[in-house]
């Protein structure tokens, strides 16, 4: 027997036990649990309590309930994703690519930019905003922050031979990368830089942060054209 000690609800502690047994992996998918039976003998509740952990489970999709069988872990749910394709890559490949370099330059951080790149704000950072274009159509507004200290080179870069990201790569392998994606209003500068209509000034913002060893090598915000993206579950493509 088990004895229940504690002000969680006693069906939570049920519930709390199975989660843990199968995030272990003593619980593997496809496994049996212990029964409604079971699991009220041994932490000394009613059945109707097991029964709500195991229900409540199961309406998570961490159980799957067969009657007159008993529950078995589940596998996880397919999470969707979007997929984003690599405008710049594709265009380079039909040798269609070409970049407008708007402008590179140094700035001294102030305190909201400081926060955002994870330095002090007497440092400097360089901030590039490109547009990239594929057979002469934009199809993305890029702006770059990059914290100097680690990259001194990048400002002295030719932009129209290699792209920035492409730069940072090589010079500084990121050791991770984390993406933020979401929807934007294009403003009017990058609107017309896209050659939007005010119709379709929805656009797809994508944040890169690219990391060396825990620390921020530089943040990237590009925006596309929102009408060519659609959310999928499946990872298929999902450019129209």
């Amino acid at each position: 027997m088990v004895s229940i000690i504690g002000k969680k609800p006693q069906f939570l502690l049920i519930k709390h036990y199975i989660e843990d047994r199968i995030n272990s992996g003593i619980l593997a998918i496809g496994d049996l649990v212990p029964s409604e039976n079971q699991l009220a003998e041994r932490f000394t509740v009613s059945r109707m309590t097991a029964r709500r952990a195991l229900k409540e489970l199961a309406d998570e999709g961490s159980l799957s309930r067969s009657p007159g069988l008993g529950s078995f872990v589940a596998k996880p749910p397919m999470q969707p994703s979007v997929i984003i394709n690599d405008v710049i890559a594709a265009a380079q490949a039909s040798n269609g690519y070409q970049c407008k370099v708007i402008n590179v330059y140094n700035s001294q951080a102030n305190d909201a930019l400081a926060q955002q790149m994870h330095i002090a704000s007497d440092r400097y950072i360089f901030k590039g905003v490109f547009l990239h274009f594929d057979r002469n159509k934009p199809v993305q507004y890029q702006e770059i922050l990059v914290n100097s200290a680690l990259v001194p080179a990048f400002i002295k870069q030719n932009f129209h031979k290699i792209t920035a990201n492409a730069y940072l790569k090589w010079i500084l392998p990121a050791t991770s990368t984390d993406y933020n994606i979401s929807a934007a209003v294009a403003n009017e500068d990058q609107r017309n830089y896209l050659e939007l209509s005010e119709e379709d000034k929805a656009c797809l913002k994508v944040i890169k942060r690219h990391w060396l060893d825990g620390v921020l090598v530089s943040t990237s915000v590009a925006l596309h054209a929102g009408q060519h993206y659609q959310l999928v579950a499946d990872g298929s493509d999902a450019k129209k």
